[in-house]
């Protein structure tokens, strides 16, 4: 009994190994068949084979058995015995099952997600297994195996690999493996678009030169005030805040000249704030507001999903200059309204990384430098040079077209 037992455990790895499917497993004495549902393209191929696989198993034909594995097929048995290409397979299925004339099988997904591939997937799954004999007897095997699918140029999928070793089952596969579908479809599209909402970190700007001009020229006082956004209080002064909110948003359009490099339009929201200084002795408070935006065009190179960039950029920054009465903090003596506009240089670093489909996202870095800004002073206040620097750090989202 024993030697029948270890024959017909041989039997059923050969036979389990060959079948392709993904339905559940029955529940004790009975066959049930997988429930339909909605499933993407790569699903409905494998179960289309697993369809036409049964009816050859239960027919005992080795040959259309072995259909369902590629030209290159290898087979790992559990003892880590190797089998390879279809023919081979085709052989070792008519030869290995003496006795055996029908055979069942029910899988079930060990893993709930299948992982896609450009050219596949790859399914770590469950096995029972039923194999009826010639003299009436049966037997029944369960165990585990995972299974590289491949699509075919017909687009059907066949078995490149089947594994039942533990060891191999166990091993996480790499990226070469299984190419993330995704990747060479975005790859292939010469246009995209990259979005990055605020509010996002922007670092830089003005005030810090404008404080520095502010102290040297002795706007530095304390004094009552009511800088909106903040309530009012006694401020030690020079003092700078970010205006009411405003989302640093960015946009850009690229365009992939070949595989390594591309061009691109970015465009966006730069610093937005205001700083404010007190002079008491001149009975004067200065207030600066600014907010701009930019245009770059950029020239990047890509690799390994890294993206290294740079371009003249153009930016335009509005300017309010104020010059109140103090301790009043009402009567305006002065004010001023005018745009700069200054060039500069725009760099960058991108890491992307596919979501689905056409759809990445994209974690950006970008530095900003811009040529020095004159700004008018005041009949109190002289006038003033300052950069609007800026630095930006966001996650953004896009689409290749």
């Amino acid at each position: 009994m024993a030697t029948r037992y270890r024959r017909n455990s041989k039997v059923l790895y050969s036979l389990a190994l060959t079948f392709i499917a993904c339905a559940p497993l029955p529940p004790q004495g009975q066959q049930v068949a997988p429930a339909y549902r909605r499933q993407p393209p790569i699903e409905n191929a494998i179960r289309a084979a697993q369809s036409r696989f049964d009816q050859a198993a239960q027919a005992g034909d080795a040959r259309a058995m072995s259909q369902f594995f590629a030209d290159d097929a290898i087979v790992i048995t559990r003892a880590r015995d190797t089998i390879r290409s279809r023919g081979v397979i085709e052989h070792y299925l008519a030869t290995s099952f003496p006795g055996a004339r029908r055979a069942r099988f029910w899988f079930a997904r060990e893993l709930a997600v299948l992982d896609v591939c450009s050219d596949g997937a790859y399914e770590h799954a469950l096995f029972t297994a039923e194999v009826g004999y010639s003299d009436g007897a049966t037997d029944t095997l369960r165990g585990r195996l995972v299974i590289r699918w491949r699509r075919d140029s017909l687009g059907q999928v066949v078995v490149h690999r089947a594994t039942f070793a533990d060891r191999d089952i166990s091993r996480r596969l790499t990226k070469a493996e299984c190419v993330d579908p995704a990747g060479p479809l975005q790859q292939s599209s010469r246009l995209s678009l990259t979005l990055f909402p605020g509010p996002q970190p922007s670092l830089g700007g003005p005030s810090r030169g404008l404080e520095k001009a502010m102290r040297a020229r002795g706007w530095d006082d304390e004094a009552f005030a009511c800088p909106l956004p903040n309530p009012c209080a006694t401020l030690r002064t020079p003092r700078s805040y970010r205006a009411t909110p405003v989302l640093s948003t960015l946009g850009e359009v690229r365009y992939r000249l070949s595989r390594m490099v591309a061009v691109a339009l970015v465009l966006g929201t730069s610093s937005h704030g205001v700083s404010v200084g007190v002079n008491t002795t001149a009975s004067s408070e200065v207030e600066i507001r600014w907010a701009g935006e930019f245009a770059a065009a950029m020239l990047s190179y890509e690799r390994w999903g890294i993206r290294f960039g740079g371009g003249p950029a153009l930016q335009t920054v509005r300017w309010r200059i104020t010059d109140r009465d103090q301790p009043d903090n009402g009567y305006i003596r002065y004010q001023t309204s005018f745009r700069s506009n200054v060039v500069g240089l725009v760099t960058d670093l991108d890491v992307n990384h596919p979501v689905v489909g056409r759809i990445y996202w994209d974690v950006h870095v970008e530095a900003r430098r811009f040529l020095r800004i004159d700004l008018p002073g005041t009949p109190r206040f002289p006038s003033v040079k300052v950069t609007n620097d800026t630095y930006f750090v966001g996650l953004g989202i896009g689409i290749a077209l």
